[in-house]
């Protein structure tokens, strides 16, 4: 007969808190933070809020769901345009005023400070190219080159010369060469497999 073990005594379960709402969380310290770049799960750790229960509150479809949504997209639309730039290149044109060798600007004979206008160039980033036209086609610009290898082959032992099969059954014969010391009398087969 078995002994039944002592598991103590029957506790309570804890209490459970009750649900988090958007009225708990701040929501420009949420903006603010994914304008300083961080994820969601970040937010989540740095307001102490499971991660599963902040990603609830962001697909329940609240004005408060919808804002975080809006400036997600806002920040990505930011990135893309970054990128598309970067990838194209760019010029910029842009005036500036004239400075002497201690700073301080430059003056026309009529009393106003001198400007110039100056050209800064950017010339496209192929690696930002390439970046964005894996993402935006990449049907047409991944690096993976998918090929047909369902070639049948088809042989059997009747259609290989037999000749040229004894001649290359010879040749590894003789290449091996056994002494008598190779080979040990047994008296039980089973010994073989040890």
């Amino acid at each position: 007969m078995r002994k039944r073990r002592n598991r103590g005594p029957i506790l309570d379960p804890a209490p459970r808190q009750p649900l988090l709402t958007w009225a708990d969380l701040d929501l420009e310290e949420i903006e603010r933070m994914l304008m300083n770049g961080l994820t969601n799960r970040t937010i989540a750790r740095r307001l102490g809020v499971p991660y599963a229960r902040f990603k609830e509150l962001l697909s329940d479809g609240s004005d408060e769901a919808a804002a975080i949504a809006e400036a997600n997209a806002s920040l990505v639309n930011e990135v893309e345009a970054a990128l598309f730039q970067r990838a194209t290149g760019w010029v910029k044109e842009e005036t500036v005023e004239l400075l002497d060798k201690d700073g301080d600007p430059i003056l026309s004979p009529d009393g106003e400070p001198m400007l110039q206008k100056k050209t800064t160039q950017l010339p496209p980033d192929v690696a930002a190219a390439q970046f964005f036209l894996k993402n935006r086609a990449p049907e047409r610009w991944r690096d993976k080159v998918e090929h047909d290898v369902n070639a049948k082959v088809e042989t059997s032992l009747s259609e290989v010369d037999k000749g040229d099969l004894a001649r290359r059954i010879a040749f590894v014969m003789n290449s091996v060469q056994y002494t008598d010391a190779d080979f040990e009398e047994v008296d039980d087969p089973k010994q073989l497999s040890n």
